[in-house]
């Protein structure tokens, strides 16, 4: 070697020094916590698709009533896109849309009352 002297102990203790470093563990950063909002707007987003389908098998299963219930439809087709959720397709008539004028109101009303305890 020109001019640099080397002597096994200093060779043995950099690489020692070096083995060390090279296995210690590199600290990650935590992981961010989840965004509260995001699972706030998932449930308020299934709450507002389940009343749009309620409202759109109401006037469905009772034509009678579409004049009443399509502006309330349009409500809630208009909070979901608010929401970002995606439109709800149109539905076919079941037996729980079905039964007398008076008994579809009280399944929405019921409903309504459920999805209002819910944002609370």
């Amino acid at each position: 070697m020109i001019g640099v002297h080397l002597t096994r102990r200093a060779a043995l203790g950099s690489a020692a020094a070096l083995g060390v470093t090279a296995c210690t563990p590199k600290k990650r950063p935590a992981p961010a916590a989840p965004d509260p909002d995001v699972a706030l707007r998932s449930a308020a987003v299934d709450r507002e698709r389940g009343l749009v389908a309620l409202y759109q098998e109401a006037i469905s299963g009772s034509p009678t009533l579409s004049a009443r219930l399509a502006p309330l439809l349009a409500d809630h087709e208009s909070h979901l896109a608010a929401l970002g959720g995606a439109p709800v397709g149109a539905t076919t008539s079941r037996p729980a849309a079905a039964g007398t004028p008076a008994a579809v109101l009280a399944r929405v009303a019921a409903a309504e009352r459920t999805a209002a305890a819910a944002h609370a």
